[in-house]
């Protein structure tokens, strides 16, 4: 298929000895070429994950209903008892947390709670918009990857039961009485912002392996989990192990579930194989001659 955009010289009107510059028109249709050329190849590309309603359906509603065990262990644990408050000293706390923050601080608190779930709450619109081909399988296994995180953080935040740092200074009675004064490993937000980060990374390096923008997108998700779990530290909420515990296992889920979801070798290299056999889904020719520009684009 030719698409032509000609503006050629009126009859009896001289040339002149330079150049005329491409007419808009010309212009605006390669432009529109490249475009359509552009969603065509995109819209034929190859899905990089193996996605069955079957299997995944049941894993979901297992993942969900994994969280939803595990909230509601963590939500039953009685809050500390003053015996065991009491018992509570700066010096049995490992030397890397040693110097944690002792006083919770409400604004950092917030702080933190409003960056991690704004983070997880964008990477899965910014993946869907940058291949909508793919928002399905997308979205399906990162609803997957957090329902394990949640569910797995919670049932060892119920089993570990650790005090929170600002239990060590002068809690309030109203920080005393909350439910959650036992629940510091894992942290929870870490493990959510570091599984959106693995995740977003791993897809974006699938979709994309040779493009550069891999690298960024891998950088400034795991930069900006690391901030949203600095502040967790800051506000007094978490010790550094429970953020660094937090990080392993969210980085953990966040890339194993998509791994998990790419086709079988065989069957990638087949893919590839019958690629590499077929002519590129869209080409795209410019040719200048004169005042006359011609724009093919083969389909």
């Amino acid at each position: 298929m030719n698409i032509h955009a000609d503006r050629t010289a009126k009859p009896g009107v001289r040339r002149r000895g330079r150049r005329r510059p491409l007419p808009r028109r010309s212009l605006c249709a390669a432009l529109v070429a490249t475009s359509i050329a552009t969603a065509v190849s995109a819209t034929d590309a190859h899905p990089p994950y193996r996605f069955d309603p079957r299997v995944d359906g049941p894993l979901t509603l297992a993942g969900l209903g994994l969280a939803a065990g595990g909230f509601l262990w963590s939500e039953s644990t009685a809050p500390i008892f003053a015996t065991e408050l009491a018992t509570l000293s700066v010096s049995d706390i490992p030397a890397l947390d040693g110097g944690g923050v002792f006083e919770l601080s409400p604004s950092l608190d917030t702080a933190s709670t409003v960056a991690s779930y704004g983070m997880v709450a964008l990477a899965p619109i910014g993946l869907a918009l940058a291949r909508w081909d793919q928002a399905f399988a997308i979205g399906a296994m990162y609803v997957q990857a957090l329902a394990v995180a949640l569910g797995t953080k919670d049932l060892l935040k119920a089993l570990v039961r650790r005090p929170r740092p600002f239990l060590y200074g002068s809690p309030s009675a109203e920080q005393l009485a909350a439910g959650d004064s036992l629940n510091s490993f894992p942290s929870g937000h870490t493990t959510l912002v570091f599984t959106s980060a693995a995740f977003a990374s791993t897809v974006v390096a699938d979709l994309y392996p040779d493009a550069p923008v891999r690298h960024l997108v891998a950088a400034g998700s795991f930069v900006a989990a690391g901030a949203a779990a600095s502040l967790r530290v800051l506000a007094g909420a978490h010790f550094l192990t429970d953020v660094i515990a937090g990080a392993a296992l969210g980085s953990l889920i966040g890339w194993l579930v998509p791994v998990v979801h790419r086709p079988p070798r065989a069957a990638a290299a087949g893919a590839a194989a019958g690629a590499a056999d077929t002519p590129d889904a869209a080409a795209i020719g410019v040719r200048v001659n004169g005042p006359r520009l011609v724009v093919s684009v083969s389909l």
